[in-house]
């Protein structure tokens, strides 16, 4: 078997063959430009390895024309197995618009349709021209990503609280994984650390989200294993988290003594929204236990052209 490389240049080459030994009926034999080869022009693309993950359902990459085509010219994109993801049926290429490999690009998506792991393949059509009948298979590879089962997409924050999203694997893992938490950007919330399942089991965990500071973030879901390449190793997952404003208290803490001779005792405390409000808002004071404390004013008005403090008187 010989092996001929392309070389990156674009044309045709004759093979020939000679017999060097000077013993055998073979001596001297020689098959002068015995094969033609046409080396083809090829195809550029953004990235050889596109993963899917299944909560994005799709995921983008770029297909160009790695040599000016000489007439107009439509790419077929296929799945080698269609159950693991989809493609971008065609794309098509103007000779007369091309302006070099990556400038030309076209966007293919790759939809996510099953875990697992699969190739493309490209053909071009380009009737007299260059790329007419240019088969590449293998150049990307693409890797669709099993699910994870989680409670919650969106989770609500709210100024100085924590909230709880559940994970789970709908399958037990393989092998020892680790999945890591990680808000982006810092600052606006934080999330508990690492979570290990050993290989053959299947468990809920809890993350907990806590408020940090006004905003939104991401909180990411990544699972990785040991050894690598187990059935959830890559595996993740994002978590929308609004982290939302709030109030100051003054004082943070109410002390109300008892008051010799008087049925209620009263204390005061006011609160104010740590950023302006946008709009006129309502707000609901409410106590845990009417029989200790009572509210009154139960209901204000905080008016956003004003002030962001608003009064309450508290009873006891």
């Amino acid at each position: 078997t010989v092996t001929v490389s392309h070389q990156g240049r674009i044309g045709d080459a004759l093979i020939s063959l000679e017999v060097t030994s000077t013993e055998g009926n073979f001596a001297g034999v020689t098959a002068i430009n015995y094969l033609s080869v046409e080396m083809m022009p090829g195809f550029w693309v953004s990235t050889t390895n596109v993963s899917v993950q299944h909560q994005d359902c799709s995921a983008m990459l770029y297909l160009g024309l790695d040599t000016r085509p000489a007439a107009d010219t439509t790419v077929t994109i296929t799945s080698q197995d269609p159950s693991v993801v989809g493609a971008t049926a065609q794309v098509r290429f103007s000779a007369l618009d091309w302006t070099g490999p990556e400038a030309s690009a076209q966007p293919v998506s790759i939809t996510w349709l099953g875990a697992g792991v699969t190739q493309l393949s490209l053909v071009a059509a380009s009737p007299g021209g260059n790329y007419n009948r240019v088969r590449q298979d293998g150049l990307v590879t693409a890797t669709a990503y099993r699910p994870l089962t989680v409670s919650r997409s969106s989770v609500l924050v709210q100024r100085g609280g924590v909230n709880d999203v559940s994970v789970s694997t709908p399958m037990k893992p393989s092998a020892m994984t680790t999945f890591t938490f990680t808000a982006i950007p810092a600052g606006v919330v934080s999330v508990s650390g690492t979570h290990i399942q050993t290989a053959g089991t299947n468990e809920t965990f809890v993350l907990t989200v806590t408020h940090l500071s006004r905003g939104s973030a991401t909180v990411r879901v990544l699972a990785t294993s040991d050894p690598p390449g187990s059935l959830y190793d890559g595996v993740s997952h994002d978590v929308h988290v609004t982290a939302m404003p709030g109030f100051v208290f003054s004082p943070p803490v109410l002390l109300v003594y008892s008051c010799f001779g008087h049925d209620t005792c009263v204390g005061s405390f006011s609160f104010s929204a740590d950023t302006s409000s946008l709009a006129d808002m309502t707000v609901t004071v409410t106590s845990s236990d009417d029989s200790i404390a009572s509210v009154s004013p139960s209901v204000l008005t905080v008016f956003a052209r004003n002030a962001t403090s608003a009064n309450a008187t508290v009873l006891v």
